[in-house]
């Protein structure tokens, strides 16, 4: 019998590199992720500490003064929101590469799952064959066999 061969084995193999890159593309998106979250928590802090300083000055306070605890305010609470923009974007970028990722998955066992049958139905017709042998050397050997 011959051995097991399957003629869809290079795409197969093309199907686990894609799944693996596309592993990568989610880690590397998963890393851009986190850093714009400690980004964004970071701002969020700066943000609070400016609200904190801008509460704790005191009476009288200079009209200049005041101008430029807005402005830091303002400065504060735009790059909060612009890390925060930034977040969702990342977010949205991971969870289209895990979507391509889960795509690429099922792809990948569609393949497996046809290599799977027609393996079996190749060791099935093994099977057939070896018995097929087997019962063709009992016959004969029953056949030349001298009856008493």
């Amino acid at each position: 019998m011959k051995r097991f061969a399957f003629r869809l084995a290079r795409l197969l193999e093309l199907r686990e590199s894609a799944e693996r890159e596309q592993a990568r593309a989610i880690g590397r998106a998963l890393g851009t992720e986190m850093e714009q979250q400690a980004r964004t928590t970071a701002s969020a802090e700066r943000l609070e500490e400016v609200q904190h300083q801008t509460v704790q000055t005191e009476a009288p306070t200079a009209a200049g003064m005041l101008c430029m605890y807005r402005l830091a305010l303002e400065a504060a609470a735009l790059q909060f929101e612009s890390d925060a923009a930034a977040l969702h974007l990342a977010h949205e970028v991971r969870m289209r590469e895990a979507d391509r990722f889960t795509v690429i998955q099922q792809e990948r066992q569609v393949v497996e799952r046809m290599r799977d049958r027609r393996r079996a139905v190749w060791e099935q017709e093994a099977v057939r064959e070896e018995q097929a042998a087997l019962d063709e050397v009992a016959q004969r050997t029953t056949a030349e066999r001298p009856r008493s």
